[in-house]
């Protein structure tokens, strides 16, 4: 009895152990399996966060630009000595304390600024060749097929300044533009105004009024601004289309008399608080001539956004603003996305004004 006894304990100590061996070992693996999952999601987190670091930092790279290293070429496409090639070579002179890489003032005139306009789009997109034109130059002037490229061809960095355009006419004859329309419609063809831009903003602003209302009119093209305003002192023509800064001091002496101004935002002009805008008074007439920086299409977003951001700071730099106000011109400086857009506008614009109002007859009978 006390042998079965025994063997029973042996027998239950035995199974004991295997029991306690099996648990045991059931705890390491559960343990075992626990390490290797959490290893396995920390590994798999590290992984994680090293993809997101890599791609911060190839986004990071990817901004990163070494431009400018060398010297930028900024094409004036009119003559020395006018107000644009004054505010490009101040422009230039400024460059090089925001861009750490000088800028050269190329003119190039010709063809109503198309030719320098030209010699950009033919550049290399790097951002070393650049070209201040006027809106004439990118939205007017291709919608007349005499020139290889349209605007598109071009990349908008900023706009720099805006002239508005006003409609004068000599002393003693109107005193508001409801009684020059008045005259127009009264007397077919008695009317003659004068502009010194054929075909561009300061020609389109009497050739629409004139067309809107139904008044036959001559348009006479004159070499520059001075002829324009000796021919409406003289009273050799019934009205002229010029830039605020050109007329204000024979506005003043009373040579001649303001009927009302053309603005891109249907604003008065600051200079001509009392002359009413042609939205004012009910008409579709919003031309200016807006001045900009463009390149070659294709530039690189970096190169883009470099240029956009020195640009940017020159036009608020006080000194850069001083030197400007001293030749008549004020800085209206609009960034590479709202430019963009405003350029493409207004190409759409002036091509439905040409069309509308015969501009291409026009300046044929020129």
């Amino acid at each position: 009895m006390r042998k079965n006894s025994l063997m029973h304990r042996a027998m239950s100590a035995g199974l004991c152990v295997m029991m306690s061996g099996l648990l045991l070992a059931g705890c390491q693996s559960s343990t075992s399996s626990e390490t290797t999952q959490a290893a396995a999601a920390e590994t798999s987190a590290q992984e994680s966060s090293g993809e997101e670091s890599s791609q911060a930092e190839t986004t990071e790279k990817a901004t990163e630009t070494n431009f400018p290293e060398k010297e930028i070429t900024l094409i004036v496409p009119v003559n020395p000595g006018g107000s644009s090639d004054t505010v490009a070579r101040a422009l230039a002179k400024y460059a090089e304390q925001y861009l750490g890489e000088s800028m050269i003032v190329n003119n190039m005139a010709g063809g109503a600024s198309t030719l320098g306009t030209a010699e950009c789009v033919n550049a290399a997109p790097d951002g070393y060749t650049l070209v201040y034109p006027p809106v004439g130059a990118v939205c007017v002037q291709p919608h007349y097929g005499q020139i290889s490229y349209t605007y598109t061809d071009l990349t908008p960095i900023c706009q720099i300044s805006e002239e508005d355009c006003v409609l004068v006419v000599p002393k003693d004859t109107f005193s508001s533009l409801e009684e020059l329309v008045a005259y127009g419609k009264e007397n077919p063809g008695s009317i003659k105004y004068g502009n010194s831009s054929q075909g561009g903003p300061v020609h389109m602003v009497p050739a629409k009024l004139f067309s809107d209302e139904g008044i036959t009119a001559e348009a006479i093209g004159y070499q520059g601004s001075s002829d324009v305003k000796a021919a409406l002192m003289g009273g050799h023509i019934t009205a002229g289309a010029l830039h605020p800064s050109e007329v204000i001091s024979i506005i003043e002496s009373g040579d001649v008399v303001p009927l009302a101004i053309s603005t891109s935002d249907g604003e008065r002009n600051a200079d001509l608080p009392d002359v009413p805008t042609f939205k004012e008074l009910g008409y579709d007439i919003s031309f200016t001539v807006w001045k900009g920086v463009f390149g070659p299409a294709g530039m690189p977003e970096d190169v883009v956004a470099v240029l956009e951001e020195a640009f940017s700071n020159i036009c608020a730099n006080e000194e850069f603003v001083a030197e400007l106000q001293a030749i008549g011109q004020s800085v209206d400086y609009i960034g590479t996305e709202d430019f963009t857009k405003k350029v493409a506008d207004d190409f759409a614009y002036y091509g439905e004004v040409i069309d509308q109002v015969g501009m291409k007859e026009i300046m044929n009978a020129n």
